[in-house]
């Protein structure tokens, strides 16, 4: 599944949701090749004053419970010889994910100018061994962000296109600092999204005022600051100068709550602030996994789903962007008058069993297939053990469908479940370490198929079990045609194939997979029909039309 990153205010926030079932996870081909190299930190230089230090910390609350904090450090610099700001974040964040205890440690800083706007931003993050790390340089006179993803050997370079007249930022609540704000006030931005490291749209609105307790139990007259984030939407209320009290922001039914606090409460684990709304400090008690937390409860349960090959449900709530295109697996139909927030439309899903009868040949020559066998971010096929074990698993074997089952075996076989780490991992950090989740195992299986010669791309969406659908990452592969692979729970004793009840989100590269953060804690599902007798139900009656 998937894992995180944070910043301040809404970036922290942000950050939390991608530590979904084992980082939630997660279109179409991956990282742009950079036209040129990204400048180093020695062709950008910085110098520091010691004047001025401004530092904030920050209690991170996931429904009553305490699980993290951060430390936000504000010094005068200045940069390419021109003023500007440095910040620093450091933060911790604690939480169960499948059972597992998963802790994140940030290190990152930001330097912006005078107006807050990013010049330069780096974020760092580590859990139980693994480490992410995402640097970008804003060049604003060619209207460029160079990105760079890793370090060393693997690192890769992305190269964003900045919108003419964009407003960008790195954290929605620096649009509101220092600012005379009313009721009515209105501003668009962009923030840079570490995980799928894309430039996202987002809109800041000032609804209302509103009396609310600080973390000292004092009252204080605060605007209503809503903001619809790429991740979701977040109230915050900040006081007269724009400073942050306090944020929320709904994830799969619980509040997430991020308070200013003081250094001592911030790292109190116990510690419950008065600044959290009466609703959260008095609901009864919640799941205290995360993924059980943000799992999606159906209408209607569906029997052995392992087996399942048809399904067809209304899910309502999913972001225009999450509407993957129709294919020969999964197609889906918008509902005509549908309200409310996000698509509303009826996917099917038809798991029709493939065999090698029916597949390509190895190698492929289709030049449209390129893009799913080059190396990318977090995908290192041209790495020394990778690529030698695609080529022994592959052996003699030219049916792409046989390749590709090999490689999926393997994997299966030589990885261990682990939830605790809490981080996106790339395929040379897996294989070192054959431990994780399934966005672990797909990236795994990803980089072995492309080295092996089998396109292959990655999918992120949810899967059916224990009676929810939970988050979830697989894979597909072209072997005649896309078919699904699943690394993960595949069960050769259940079932050959790739069950109905994996609806698919997004597709693509490892940067791909994190799109479904957006859809967290919104989609409803209405199961219209998904037993085999309506499989041949449907068969029959298109016969019949034919004939």
């Amino acid at each position: 599944m998937l894992h995180c990153l944070p910043r301040t205010a809404s970036q922290r926030m942000r950050a939390l949701l991608l530590a979904l079932p084992s980082a939630l996870l997660f279109g179409i081909p991956g990282v742009v090749s950079a036209q040129r190299t990204v400048p180093t930190s020695r062709q950008t230089p910085l110098s520091t004053s010691k004047k001025a230090v401004t530092e904030e910390w920050t209690g991170l609350y996931f429904g009553q419970k305490k699980v993290g904090y951060s430390v936000t450090r504000t010094t005068p610099t200045t940069y390419l010889s021109k003023p500007a700001l440095l910040e620093t974040t450091e933060g911790i964040t604690r939480i169960v994910m499948l059972g597992a205890k998963v802790e994140q440690d940030e290190n990152s800083e930001a330097i912006t100018d005078l107006k807050h706007r990013p010049l330069k931003q780096t974020v760092n993050v580590k859990s139980n061994g693994s480490a992410f790390h995402v640097e970008a340089l804003f060049d604003y006179a060619a209207h460029k962000i160079f990105c760079t993803v890793g370090t060393g050997s693997n690192a890769t370079n992305k190269v964003l296109e900045i919108p003419a007249g964009a407003n960008l930022a790195t954290d929605s609540s620096m649009l509101t600092e220092g600012k005379n704000l009313a009721v009515g006030t209105k501003l668009k931005f962009y923030i840079l999204q570490p995980l799928s490291v894309e430039l996202r749209p987002a809109t800041l609105e000032v609804v209302g005022r509103a009396t609310v307790l600080s973390d000292s139990g004092q009252s204080i007259s605060t605007f209503v600051v809503n903001a619809e984030l790429p991740d979701g939407k977040m109230v915050s209320w900040v006081d007269k100068d724009g400073a942050l009290v306090k944020s929320e922001i709904q994830v799969g039914g619980i509040t997430m709550t991020m308070v200013h606090e003081t250094e001592v409460h911030a790292h109190d684990t116990a510690y419950a602030s008065p600044a959290l709304t009466k609703a959260v400090a008095g609901a009864p008690a919640q799941p205290s996994d995360f993924a059980d937390a943000t799992a999606l409860k159906p209408d209607r349960a569906l029997p052995d789903p392992r087996t399942l090959r048809y399904l067809k449900a209304t899910i309502s709530g999913v972001p225009e962007r999450n509407v993957v295109p129709s294919d020969d697996r999964q197609s889906f139909k918008r509902a005509k008058g549908a309200q409310g927030d996000g698509v509303t439309a009826d996917f099917t899903i038809r798991a029709e069993r493939f065999t090698a009868a029916g597949a390509s040949l190895w190698p492929v020559r289709d030049s449209s297939m390129a893009p799913y066998l080059a190396r990318a971010a977090y995908l290192e096929t041209d790495d020394i053990p990778i690529h030698q074990t695609a080529l022994q698993i592959r052996g003699k074997e030219k049916n792409l469908f046989a390749i590709a089952s090999s490689i999926r075996d393997w994997v299966h076989k030589v990885m261990t479940p682990d939830a605790s780490i809490g981080v996106v991992r790339s395929a040379k950090d897996v294989y070192g370490r054959r431990r994780g989740v399934c966005r672990d195992y797909a990236t795994l299986y990803t980089a072995l198929a492309r080295a092996a010669g089998v396109p292959t791309r990655l999918c992120a969406g949810i899967v059916y079990a224990d009676g929810r659908f939970f988050y979830h990452a697989w894979a597909e592969s072209y072997v005649g045609r896309w078919v699904a692979f699943d690394p993960t729970l595949y069960d050769a004793k259940k079932a050959d194939f790739v069950d109905a009840t994996h609806v698919k989100f997004a597709q693509g590269d490892v940067m791909q997979m994190f799109e479904v953060v957006s859809i967290v804690g919104r989609l409803k599902i209405h199961i219209v029909e998904s037993d085999p007798a309506a499989l041949e139900a449907e068969s029959g009656a298109a016969a019949k039309t034919v004939n």
